[in-house]
């Protein structure tokens, strides 16, 4: 009788070196203080650096500004055609960005909502903001909808005319990158605005033309994001505040958020916009990565039972030697992966594996009985934490009654347990 077992080259094992780890490398750039955040919404792990410190926000405010403001329009207490006054005494001083300042050469105007809106988003305008705020309930009404939606990591107390006039102010109108989570959840779930309100939003944030060498510097050209910005310039040799925030759509569909603030930094400003987008770029190797591995690991899955049906597999021992597989029978029925997750009625998990950002998969053989329970186990391939913890697992695995079996499991683990069915 030919020996049965699989050779399986085991996808990887994520580098010794975190992302977090990462994130701090790249962060000494700054010459500053850097705080980051990144998680895919869909069920992934958070990485955070700094995660409750309080970063200046400067045009990032106007992201919460104009969610509390679109909830007006959800209550009916606002229209987004409605036209607005916007008064010249709200206007910057000249040398700070104002688009609606510019194109009405300083005059009193009235400007729709959802113009205004779109000028604070996504052309980042000043007075459009305030006049958002304002028509928000001030800084108390925009705070008392972020509370309400369940976002406390952000302060907004001040307006960006007042802002403009003393620097110090920007200390306290405040964003952590926990806080940035939250906000970016919480706008991608859906609390606190309507879906159409939702989607306008995102359209908007989508569009924003300023902070193309931040987060998006590193990322596909085709890459969809989501982002509000936010800068102060320089002032003695440091820059108070440079950062993006943003909802990144990834290759497989899933949503990939990263925030990253730098205060209180030396380096110039390409330096700083760089820091960014090199953790923007780690975050997202990080996850299409574990992605390709999948996918490898999948197609190696399926070459493995194409031999394992001819029987003309095998496996090395520790010495070198080969050896036949300890769970063959002979005349055994040969069921695939997917009919052995078919006849599986009861399986538990082990603990996770130790070891951050642990990545791996590995290949089982199984005897089944004709009660249905488990006979024989023996790992084909894997990575040693998994494949200790598996073991004492699958033997406790049970399986309906019918004909006596034999037949491989494959097993992922990435933040989580899954049986390739």
């Amino acid at each position: 009788m030919r020996c049965l077992a699989a050779i399986f080259a085991l996808g990887s094992l994520a580098s010794s070196q975190t992302l977090a780890d990462r994130f701090e490398k790249v962060a000494e750039q700054a010459q500053g203080r850097v705080g980051a955040v990144a998680v895919v919404l869909e069920g992934g792990q958070e990485t955070c650096i700094r995660c409750d410190e309080k970063f200046p926000m400067q045009s990032v405010y106007k992201f919460p500004i104009g969610m509390a403001a679109l909830a007006k329009v959800d209550e009916g207490k606002l229209r987004l055609q409605q036209e607005i006054p916007v008064y010249k005494t709200e206007y910057p001083r000249e040398g700070l960005h104002s688009p609606l300042r510019d194109r009405n050469k300083g005059r009193d105007t009235k400007v729709t909502v959802r113009e205004l809106l779109r000028l604070a988003v996504s052309e980042s305008d000043s007075p459009a903001s305030d006049v958002l705020m304002r028509l928000a309930g001030g800084a108390d009404g925009v705070m008392k909808y972020l509370n309400g939606i369940g976002v406390t990591g952000i302060n907004v107390q001040d307006t960006e005319f007042a802002l403009g006039t003393d620097n110090q102010l920007q200390y306290r109108n405040w964003m952590s990158p926990r806080g940035a989570l939250q906000l970016l959840r919480a706008f991608h779930e859906g609390k606190g605005l309507s879906k159409s309100s939702q989607a306008l939003l995102r359209d908007m944030l989508e569009k924003s033309v300023r902070g193309d060498r931040r987060l998006k510097r590193f990322l596909p050209k085709e890459t969809v994001l989501a982002h509000k910005t936010g800068s102060s310039g320089m002032r003695d040799g440091i820059a108070a505040a440079t950062n993006d925030i943003g909802i990144i759509t990834l290759p497989s569909g899933k949503h990939l958020v990263v925030a990253v603030f730098v205060s209180d930094a030396k380096a110039d400003q390409d330096t700083r916009e760089r820091v960014i987008g090199e953790i923007a770029k780690a975050a997202w190797d990080e996850e299409t990565a574990l992605k390709k591995r999948r996918k490898a690991f999948e197609k190696e899955v399926r070459r493995n039972y194409k031999r394992f049906l001819n029987n003309d597999v095998h496996v090395l021992t520790s010495g070198g030697e080969r050896e036949a597989s300890t769970c063959w029978r002979e005349g055994a029925t040969k069921l695939s992966p997917a009919e052995v997750a078919k006849r599986l009625i009861e399986l538990k998990w082990p603990a996770a594996p130790d070891g951050a950002r642990f990545a791996g998969q590995a290949i089982f053989e199984l005897n089944v009985s004709g009660v249905g329970k488990v006979e024989c186990v023996r790992t084909i391939s894997g990575h040693q934490l998994l494949t200790t913890a598996m073991l004492v697992a699958i033997k406790e695995w049970k399986f309906s009654s019918g004909e006596p079996f034999i037949g491989q499991v494959s097993v992922i683990y990435d933040l989580g347990y899954s049986l390739v069915r």
